[in-house]
């Protein structure tokens, strides 16, 4: 007998290893600037010790909130309230903080990647919302028929 795949379970773990997959490039993409001064596209100011010194702060929170993207996967229902976290606060105040910084005039990203970032961050922020509510239903289900 085969086991059915729980489609609603497998969007779920979707979303915490998209979040976790993308933190760690975010991550990697910082290492690289830090130490060897490659800038791949993610938009980082000048190489300054200070500006190393808030993306290795930076490249630290990055790859911590990968582990726990990851470590929540291994529990997807009741560890539910990571995605929501990493929807609100996490992604939607750098969603909110970068538009700010444009409108003000001290970007240094061009409109094109304003906007390509802000559509990223926004799916993501929809996906991680999507995720919470089926991980809920599914803890309320099981609560309901113990």
């Amino acid at each position: 007998m085969k086991k059915q795949i729980d489609v609603k379970t497998l969007f779920i773990r979707f979303a915490y290893w998209l979040g976790a997959i993308m933190d760690l490039l975010v991550a990697g993409s910082m290492f690289l600037y830090v130490f060897f001064e490659l800038n791949i596209g993610m938009g980082f100011p000048v190489a300054t010790v200070e500006t190393k010194f808030m993306l290795i702060a930076g490249m630290a929170l990055m790859i911590g909130w990968t582990v726990l993207l990851i470590w929540g996967d291994r529990k997807p229902i009741e560890r539910r309230h990571i995605l929501l976290i990493t929807a609100f606060p996490v992604v939607f105040i750098y969603l909110l903080g970068e538009l700010i910084v444009y409108l003000l005039g001290e970007s240094i990203q061009t409109l094109n990647e304003l906007i390509l970032f802000q559509i990223i961050r926004s799916v993501l922020i929809i996906i991680f919302v999507i995720a919470f509510i089926l991980a809920e239903k599914q803890h309320r289900k099981k609560k309901d028929s113990q």
